[in-house]
């Protein structure tokens, strides 16, 4: 310590007095109630231009509290020597190691060569009178002189940094990263140095007649700069070389009570700038939205201004003159109501007349129907009248009822006549309703058979008879036996052939005496067919004879109970058809009338005629003189009505006055429309016209306004986002690299250094001058003394 200069001791000092703050604040090794604090100061010496002559590192461990601690604290051990007394320290590896009893504080304190590099580099250069010299050249000189200091942090490396990039994602660069330092250069002038000027320094007298300098510097990006300059201008006389010293420890920024703030306003940057970023993102996506909405606007104005334009053609070609001619029209409905309330009052008046008509209508059908009440009573008292009725009852009664079963009317002979030819009652083979049919033995009275009954009957008892198995196949089949009988007693009789009938040879009836021609006889008599080859029997045998007479009966059975019957019901019919239809004019028609029925209708339809024309007559006269009240009636409703309508016909001319005034109105209105609407069309054309540029404009505001204000965000928030991530990993080598040698264990630690540039003034020449005169006067004395022994 001894060997260093008073101004040196004072930028220790400044350089220390950060350290032990730093101490003051930071943790402590606590062992055994001991706490342990390490500071560095590393001290080196420059030339007057910057190059190193020498760099030690002075160590000092201070220790509080109360027992034994062993600290080993990693130092230089080249040339490392105790400062607090003669002994040494035990050195294992690179590290101090020392057992230490603590009572209150105590402090271990040792220098050794400094074996790095310099994390400073110091650089001096002089210019006089704007020449460039070296600092030797300075001294005992005049003029301006000017002083240039450049120093600089030479302790960066390149390091991977990650960031954002501003749009979320994380980006890593490789960048060069220095340990966060910062410091001051201080010099002082002395008097000789007039006119002293500089734009970076701190300028203050020194109270000896010099200038004191200090030039602060902020060694890191990006709060501040790797490499500081700065300088000054003096005007010297007799010029000497001020010495300085350059102080500097390392800091963390994100730590350090004066770089914290300036830290987070580089990290709020990087916020901001994500903030900026997703603001204008989402203006540029809103303005985006904006050209897309004006596009649609300007659709929108189109089809707006096309419509206008219809509008306004509409309006002025069609609904402006369509409302003149509703003007017009409400006019001559004004007019026409006018003649309507007119007439109305015509119309009342008539139907006042047409009330007084109709009462007198009404009396006048009430006096013809009483006229005719009286009418009908004449004709039926007429004798011809009577006359004609009485012929047609005599004729009607002489013809008879159709159920009339006596001789004296022509429907009773009819009907006697009918059941003569088929009993009401029908025959026993074919009974009707589930009645027994007439009886066949009766011969008198209603059950007695007609003459169609018996023909059935006994044609019935024929084919039973001529039936096979009848009996008259049971008589063939006995005379066929008897024939046999006679063939086998008679052998001249021949055999029955295969019809069974005897044959008919010449010879066999030249016997006709024998049996065999009476049995043959017989046989052909009962079966021989129809045209059998034999006198007599052209018409066949019993059998055939019976089925042709049966056949018959059933042709006569069947024209009694067709044609006979037939025609006695046509006859009937022609005398009386119950039933009939007075209306059918066809006499074939199943519904016309007969002679009785015509006779009975005239008869009838006289009573009913005189009947119905009293009764007819009177009705239409009685519907009529109501008719005539109604009349009567309506004509005063008429009356009262039409009263309503004039006053509606008022009403309405009064409508039609205000629907006239309307109409002019609309008519108006509608011309006012129809030149508004044609204003309205002129400024959308106009809009549409000024539409695309608001869209142009959208766009350019999107390219040229936000999108590059997305991209400054982005840029801002990388920007920032890489200078922050710099602070960051400054912040952590500082943390890990800030100290020279490092501490014990656990131990709050810092570095700080002096680097120190020498002066240069000329009294170091002067010295050796005089040292060279002492010399030659002490040689010039031992000279003399020599001499003196010898030749004296």
């Amino acid at each position: 310590m001894k060997n260093v200069l008073s101004p040196a001791r004072i930028g220790a000092a400044f350089v220390v007095a950060p350290a032990v703050i730093v101490l003051a604040g930071g943790p402590a090794l606590a062992a055994d109630n001991v706490s342990v604090s390490n500071t560095e100061t590393v001290q080196a010496h420059l030339d007057a231009s910057g190059h190193v002559r020498d760099a030690r590192v002075y160590e000092q461990l201070a220790l509080q509290g109360h027992g034994t601690v062993t600290v080993s604290d990693p130092v230089s051990t080249k040339n490392l020597r105790n400062l607090d007394g003669f002994g040494g320290f035990d050195v294992k590896g690179a590290n101090l190691v020392a057992n230490v009893s603590v009572d209150g504080e105590r402090r271990l304190r040792a220098v050794s060569d400094f074996t790095k590099e310099l994390p400073l580099k110091v650089t001096a250069t002089y210019t006089l009178d704007g020449k460039k010299v070296e600092p030797g050249d300075v001294v005992g000189r005049s003029g301006l002189l000017q002083v240039h200091y450049v120093v600089e942090n030479i302790t960066g490396r390149d390091q991977e940094v990650s960031f954002d990039d501003g749009t979320g994602t994380k980006v890593t660069r490789t960048e060069k990263v220095v340990i966060p330092m910062v410091g001051s250069l201080t010099t002082v002038l002395p008097s000789t140095f007039t006119d002293v000027r500089s734009d970076e320094a701190a300028i203050a007298g020194d109270g000896h007649g010099g200038t004191k300098m200090t030039f602060t510097m902020t060694l890191f990006g990006p709060i501040g700069s790797p490499r500081a300059e700065f300088g000054y201008a003096a005007k010297v006389t007799d010029g000497v070389v001020p010495a300085a010293t350059v102080s500097a420890l390392p800091v963390s920024p994100l730590d350090s009570p004066s770089f914290r703030g300036g830290a987070a306003s580089y990290k709020g940057g990087a916020d901001t700038g994500l903030e900026l970023t997703s603001g204008a993102t989402q203006i540029d996506s809103n303005v985006l939205k904006l050209r897309d909405g004006a596009a649609q606007l300007l659709a929108g104005l189109i089809k707006l201004r096309d419509g206008a334009k219809d509008l306004n053609a509409g309006l002025s070609g069609k609904a402006a003159p369509g409302a003149a001619k509703l003007a017009d029209g409400a006019g001559a409905l004004k007019s026409g109501t006018g003649k309507v309330a007119s007439g109305a009052g015509d119309a009342k008046a008539g139907s006042t007349q047409l009330a007084s008509g109709a009462a007198a209508l009404s009396d006048g059908i009430d006096q013809i129907t009483a006229g005719v009440d009286a009418l009908p009573v004449s004709l039926a008292k007429d004798p011809n009248f009577q006359r004609l009725k009485g012929a047609l009852a005599s004729m009607k009664a002489g013809i008879g009822s159709p159920t009339d079963m006596t001789r004296s009317t022509l429907l009773g002979g009819l009907n006697l006549l009918r059941a003569g030819i088929r009993s009401p009652l029908g025959n026993p083979l074919v009974p009707k309703d589930g009645k027994t049919g007439c009886d066949p033995l009766a011969t008198s009275g209603t059950t007695v058979c007609g003459a169609a009954d018996g023909i059935d009957l006994i044609a019935d008892g024929l084919d039973k008879a001529s039936k096979a198995g009848g009996s008259i196949d049971s008589l063939i089949v006995a005379a066929q036996g008897a024939y046999s009988y006679v063939h086998a007693t008679n052998p001249t009789c021949p055999a029955l052939d295969s019809n069974g009938l005897p044959p008919i040879p010449g010879a066999f009836f030249d016997a006709p005496a024998g049996p065999c021609y009476a049995a043959a006889n017989v046989v052909f008599g009962l079966k021989a067919d129809a045209g059998t080859p034999l006198p007599g029997l052209s018409d066949g045998g019993i059998k055939v004879q019976t089925r042709t007479a049966m056949t018959k009966l059933g042709i006569i059975s069947g024209g009694l109970s067709g044609d006979a019957l037939n025609g006695i019901d046509a006859i009937k019919k022609g005398l009386s058809n119950v039933g009939c239809n007075p209306a059918q004019t066809n006499p074939q028609a199943a519904d016309a009338c007969g002679v009785a029925d015509a006779a009975g209708l005239v008869s009838a339809g006289v009573d009913t005629l005189v009947a119905s024309i009293a009764d007819q007559l009177g009705a239409a006269l009685g519907q009529a003189a109501d008719g005539a009240s109604q009349v009567a009636g309506g004509a005063k409703a008429l009356d009262s009505g039409l009263g309503q309508l004039k006053s509606g016909a008022g009403q309405l001319d009064d409508g039609a006055g205000q629907l006239k005034s309307g109409a002019d109105q609309l008519s108006s209105g509608l011309g006012d429309a129809a030149a508004g609407s044609g204003e309205l069309a002129a400024g959308l054309d106009t809009a549409a016209g000024k539409a695309p540029a608001l869209e142009d404009g959208a766009s350019r505001l999107s390219a040229e306004g936000t999108t590059k204000l997305v991209d400054a965000g982005k840029g801002t928030a990388a920007d920032y986002g890489l200078k922050y991530a710099l602070i960051e990993a400054g912040a952590q080598r500082a943390k890990a690299e800030g100290m020279a040698y490092g501490a014990p264990a656990g131990a709050a630690g810092a570095t700080a250094y002096s680097l120190e540039l020498a002066g240069m003034s000329g009294e170091g020449s002067r010295n050796v001058g005089r040292g060279l005169g002492a010399m030659a006067v002490f040689g010039l004395g031992a000279g003399l003394t020599v001499l003196r022994r010898r030749w004296l």
